[in-house]
């Protein structure tokens, strides 16, 4: 275990594992990709930024690669995706983290441009990210995870942020249908879901736990 982890037990296994992380350009994001490349792991960071997600494939040297992509279409989810296969072989874990807040608005002022983007990222694009990272992993025979990132400021709500705390618990149905492929494969290849509550309220949404370990 390396010297930044000494101590830290909560994730192991991940030595040369294949993992994408979305929405890691900066923050919790980032920090994921640091802490998993730490951990030994090889990772795609992916962010509509290309360039904040070329810095932290940058820093992280020869172990990440870096890829810019929008996950709110099905071409954006699929590219994170296939950049791992690229670079690395295949994919091993997912982590849908990428998130928007978008403008602050009340609810009597409802914008609808900003609801669709705000939409777009946070749900359809963690079903795209399971999408596209499901697809690959049944191809490679099962096995692996996804990681989805939702947010308590959907159980508190804030005035000034209705499409933010409306959109923040979307993902969560998504890993209970994701767990609907364990019918069709054999136990010991059955892709392990789950998913972390980040603890702030209508704060920058890139965020993040570095999820748990593979087997």
């Amino acid at each position: 275990m390396s010297t930044a982890t000494k101590g830290i037990d909560v994730l192991k296994g991940l030595e040369g594992k294949s993992i994408v992380v979305t929405g890691a350009g900066a923050g919790i994001g980032a920090a994921t990709c640091r802490r998993l490349v730490a951990e030994g792991a090889r990772v795609v960071a992916a962010d509509i930024d290309t360039s904040a997600a070329a810095a932290i494939a940058k820093e992280l040297g020869g172990e990440a690669v870096a890829v810019g992509a929008d996950v709110s279409t099905p071409e954006g989810a699929a590219a994170c995706v296939s950049a791992a296969v690229e670079a690395f072989g295949r994919v091993d874990a997912f982590h849908a983290n990428a998130g928007v807040e978008g403008r602050a608005h009340l609810v009597a002022e409802f914008d609808v441009a900003v609801y669709e983007q705000v939409f777009g990222v946070n749900v359809r694009g963690a079903f795209l990210s399971a999408h596209a990272a499901l697809t690959q992993l049944l191809a490679q025979g099962g096995g692996g995870g996804i990681q989805f990132t939702t947010s308590l400021a959907s159980l508190m709500g804030s005035p000034s942020t209705a499409s933010w705390t409306h959109t923040t618990d979307g993902p969560d149905p998504t890993p209970q249908h994701a767990r609907s492929h364990r019918e069709v494969l054999p136990r010991r290849h059955s892709c392990r879901m789950g998913r972390s509550r980040s603890p702030g309220c209508g704060k920058p949404p890139r965020r993040a736990t570095p999820g748990s370990a593979l087997s």
